[in-house]
């Protein structure tokens, strides 16, 4: 009885492995663009006039850096800006290009995280993808009877890492606690905006210095323009040198 019993599962296994085959493929990597993978696997869900197949598409983010890619934003009437509504949020999207039907151009949507981070004068708004994770997606198409979907890509947007942008200071980046390389005192920094002009409050041991806003990553502190502050946006550190030659790195907590 168990012999007859092992031959029954062994037959039902081979007879499952074999459909499996005959309505799927085997991954395939469609791109990478600087570490970001993308790669689909399509598996027929069930045959007719057109024969409907179900598109899975992973994305992977390779590297050990988040990867970014930049949208285009407007400037709302209440003076915050969002994403240009004709402007795409999709980093890259996989389409089948032998699909018919009424949805046949929609194909798969590859979209990141929206950040809060904006390039300089807020001109657009980053989203990213964080190292190591993946990203799923999918979507049902049709194609006509006995086809196999023509699979591509194509990219909106290229994926930098984020010292690769000109992004603008701002609260999410610089607001904080921070330590100095030159003592063991520790002190806050605020990022705050008046008349239009945007620049840095150190607080420290009671004590407010402002650092004026010089460009996209350099600050001059008040009354003393031989004293600034560069901001890395690459390790997201300052480095700090005064006119008396003192040269330190600020790091944050």
């Amino acid at each position: 009885m168990t012999t007859v019993m092992s031959k029954k599962s062994i037959i039902s296994t081979l007879v499952f492995f074999i459909i499996l085959s005959s309505f799927g493929q085997s991954e395939k990597i469609l791109s990478n663009q600087n570490g970001f993978e993308i790669a689909y696997q399509a598996l027929r869900l069930s045959e007719g006039s057109k024969d409907k197949w179900l598109i899975t598409v992973t994305a992977v983010n390779k590297t050990d850096n988040q990867l970014y890619y930049a949208m285009p934003t407007m400037k709302q009437t209440d003076g915050s800006y969002l994403v240009n509504s004709f402007a795409s949020q999709f980093s890259s999207k996989v389409t089948v290009r032998n699909a018919t039907g009424f949805l046949a151009s929609d194909g798969v949507k590859i979209k990141g995280e929206q950040t809060k981070l904006f390039t300089e004068n807020k001109a657009s708004i980053l989203s990213q993808y964080d190292p190591g994770r993946i990203y799923n997606y999918e979507n049902t198409i049709n194609v006509k009877h006995g086809d196999t979907p023509i699979v591509t890509v194509s990219h909106t947007y290229p994926l930098k890492k984020l010292n690769e942008f000109n992004v603008e200071v701002s609260a999410t980046l610089i607001d904080g606690d921070y330590k100095t390389s030159c003592s063991s005192n520790s002190f806050s920094l605020s990022t705050k905006e008046e008349n239009n002009k945007t620049f840095l409050l150190q607080s420290v041991n009671g004590k407010q210095i402002k650092w004026l806003k010089n460009s996209a990553t350099l600050f001059v502190k008040e009354n003393d323009t031989n004293s600034t502050l560069s901001y890395n946006k690459e390790k997201k550190t300052f480095s700090y040198s005064s006119s008396d030659g003192i040269n330190c790195e600020w790091t944050k907590l």
